[in-house]
């Protein structure tokens, strides 16, 4: 019985292994312009491929007013709709996958998700006034690359299908704009790989964490002389 429940114990850790040994890192990159009502564009690089493209819209949209939350968590398709057929695609992409070049990549069948912790913007916006807000991310989601011959053509195999996972930092720039009622145009990108900065300590803790680390070398001192 012992032998048995080992074995499969060992079963067990093998499949997780096995199970998480597809999951890629991406580790530089991002999702620029991701308010934009283009959507922007997105490039993911990673140990196995590097793709850059156009995305879809709009992360969480580009004009708030003073005083507002943004909540950046949101899901993407890496799809866009299609005018002339009056379908959705999913975008195609220039890049290379294990040192293959591929001229066009379908992400079709891509789903990400961008979470992070919500933004409180300023209480007033003036004209010509700019502010930059930072706050860190989280990416995880299933990303499909297909070549296709051409942007009309249906996608072939996939060259890359798996779950991917990132982490860096969201760059929120707010412009003020002028009107009968102020608000705030915001442009946002996700930049993989980076850390946003941690929070500057307010003086008062700091002169406490001083006089504690003080504090700290006087009783060594006090006991050293004992």
């Amino acid at each position: 019985m012992k032998s048995r429940t080992v074995g499969l114990l060992v079963a067990m850790m093998l499949w997780a292994t096995l199970a998480g040994a597809d999951q890629v890192t991406i580790t530089s990159g991002g999702w620029v312009n991701a308010a934009f009502l283009d959507g922007g564009g997105m490039t993911l690089v990673s140990d196995r491929f590097t793709v850059s493209g156009a995305w879809d819209c709009c992360a969480f949209g580009s004009l708030f007013a003073p005083g507002a939350t943004i909540n950046p968590t949101t899901t993407t398709t890496g799809q866009i709709f299609n005018f002339l057929t009056g379908s959705v695609d999913g975008i195609t992409y220039p890049g290379f996958i294990s040192a293959t070049t591929f001229s066009l990549l379908s992400v079709g069948g891509t789903t990400l998700q961008f979470s992070g912790p919500s933004l409180q913007l300023p209480s007033s916006a003036a004209f010509g006034q700019r502010v930059e807000l930072t706050a860190p991310f989280t990416m995880t989601g299933f990303l499909q690359l297909t070549p296709v011959t051409r942007f009309s053509s249906p996608p072939g195999t996939p060259v890359f299908a798996g779950d991917v996972i990132g982490s860096g930092t969201l760059h929120v720039l707010l412009d003020g704009l002028s009107g009968p009622i102020p608000q705030w145009h915001a442009s946002a990108s996700y930049v993989f790989g980076t850390s946003a900065p941690a929070p500057t300590p307010e003086p008062a803790s700091v002169l406490l964490v001083a006089s504690g680390v003080a504090g700290v070398f006087a009783r060594r001192r006090r006991r050293s002389a004992k």
